[in-house]
């Protein structure tokens, strides 16, 4: 079996004695950084162990690394919640502590800050302008979607080819001579 070591950073002195410690081969088989992007002398000697070394959550540039997009899902969140008519948002994240490479918070928060901007860019200040917009843009799309009949008494087949048109529509692809099946040269769309 595997066991698993977890170990808490709550502050830049910690941060630092953990990265000096744990990176020792008779303790530990690999090591996985989250939100940690060492600095060049950690990663130095890190790497001088030969342990696997993968960082989540932070990047550095000789090092695998799965990198979250913290202001887009920000942003995700926000629209979320303005989509559903509050304008009043409220934030909890992590407090910045310097020295430990924390950013997420910072990031989302970001992120929540832009769509609410956006928000108000596209519709305009107060409670009620988003319903006016909904509707609106619930009309344009109801035109596009509209604009294509199936005659089927499929609920489920008339889901998948209203879908299809709105992809089509939000995402059009053009992709020239790529299919090996397509009969012609020229597009295949």
């Amino acid at each position: 079996g595997l066991d698993m070591i977890t170990l808490n950073v709550e502050s830049a002195e910690r941060r630092d004695a953990v990265l000096r410690t744990v990176a020792r081969p008779k303790r530990i088989d690999g090591l996985i950084l989250v939100s940690i992007a060492p600095r060049e002398d950690e990663l130095a000697r890190i790497q001088a162990t030969g342990l696997p070394l993968v960082l989540l959550d932070a990047h550095h540039r000789s090092v695998p690394s799965v990198v979250m997009d913290d202001a887009d899902g920000g942003r995700i969140a926000a629209r979320h919640v303005l989509e559903l008519g509050h304008r009043r948002l409220g934030f909890v994240g992590d407090a910045p502590r310097p020295g430990v490479g924390l950013s997420s918070s910072r990031l989302r928060l970001r992120g929540v800050e832009q769509a609410k901007a956006n928000l108000e860019h596209d519709c305009g200040p107060g409670p009620r302008s988003f319903t006016p917009r909904r509707a609106a843009t619930a009309a344009d799309w109801r035109a596009h979607l509209d604009g294509v009949q199936v005659e089927t008494p499929s609920d489920q087949r008339q889901t998948v080819l209203s879908t299809a048109v709105y992809h089509s529509l939000i995402k059009p692809c053009l992709a020239l001579d790529e299919s090996p099946f397509w009969p012609t040269d020229g597009p295949f769309v």
